[in-house]
């Protein structure tokens, strides 16, 4: 994994996901929620866990981790949250890398259904914590139809972002390559 592409990939994510991603915000006042958006770390997450090494991923999956616990904790009082996205971004990144020899790894499929299930999981779990910490009680149908919704629209973005990313594998210094198939041809399922 060459770590300079890895920094301008997640970099760029962040400031995507600070900047343009609101924009494109969706609302859903059928179910009353409001704000969602795409995670883009956690596609770099999916991407990442499923075509890279051992060490590196795990240490690049609690890096985004960091990155979204530094964007997210701005004032004082939160400071009780820090590191939980960390923790469950390295334990996702830890699983994902566990079972990527049992699923297709260049199937669009596999990239929405990987990016859900972990988007799933980070979200429940992130905002439960911070309903938490936040001294607030936490209302469960609400949290989880944000998260599903989130989960879906991340999953989405995952499909689409899964063509340009694989493309670049050889860039990013991952073990896939497109350039490994059969007669050099690339084709993507």
């Amino acid at each position: 994994m060459r770590w300079l592409m890895f920094w301008v990939l997640a970099i760029g994510a962040v400031c995507l996901q600070t900047t343009v991603v609101p924009l494109a915000a969706v609302s859903i006042p059928v179910f009353q929620i409001h704000h969602v958006c795409p995670q883009l770390l956690m596609v770099l997450l999916v991407h990442y866990s499923l075509h890279g090494r051992a060490p590196d991923v795990l240490i690049g999956g609690w890096l985004l981790g960091l990155l979204i616990d530094l964007n997210t904790v701005v004032l004082p009082d939160r400071m009780a949250q820090f590191g939980w996205a960390s923790m469950v971004y390295g334990l996702l990144t830890l699983l994902m890398y566990l079972i990527r020899d049992f699923v297709f790894t260049r199937n669009r499929v596999t990239y929405f259904s990987l990016t859900f299930a972990a988007c799933l999981i980070a979200e429940v779990w992130m905002r439960w914590v911070l309903g938490f910490f936040g001294g607030s009680t936490v209302v469960w149908w609400p949290l989880l139809l944000s998260s599903l919704a989130t989960a879906v629209y991340t999953a989405g973005v995952a499909v689409i972002a899964y063509r340009f990313l694989i493309g670049r594998s050889r860039l990013l210094g991952l073990a896939f390559a497109p350039s490994t198939l059969r007669k050099g041809r690339t084709r993507f399922v």
